[in-house]
């Protein structure tokens, strides 16, 4: 929350640069793959696979 104040900032000179808001993304991207990767890995080493997503 307190990174997305910073993007909104009334002075341009607070605001992240666009490198700062990529690197966080693929922080958080990163982060959310080894949330499910670490969740699923009992159904699959791919945590995109057919079988975590349609678990039936």
């Amino acid at each position: 929350m307190a990174f997305m104040r910073r993007c909104w900032a009334l002075v341009p000179e607070n605001r992240p640069t666009i490198e700062t808001v990529v690197d966080f993304v693929r922080e958080e991207m990163k982060k959310l793959g080894e949330y499910y990767q670490k969740r699923y890995q009992k159904h699959s080493n791919d945590f995109l696979s057919f079988s975590v997503l349609h678990p039936y």
